[in-house]
């Protein structure tokens, strides 16, 4: 079984994933539609990736 830290490493790993995260720890909740916006991926990719993150 893998360990917290290496779990966290894996998922942040993924760039489209971290600046995700960034911005949501920088500007706080936002709407799937916000972040699609500036994450140059599709809605659905925006969605799987919040879902790995959570």
């Amino acid at each position: 079984m893998s360990q917290p830290h290496e779990i966290l490493f894996k998922t942040l790993a993924d760039p489209t994933r971290r600046a995700i995260f960034e911005r949501l720890c920088r500007d706080g909740d936002q709407t799937v539609a916000a972040l699609t916006a500036r994450a140059g991926v599709s809605q659905p990719a925006v969605s799987k990736h919040l879902g790995v993150l959570k």
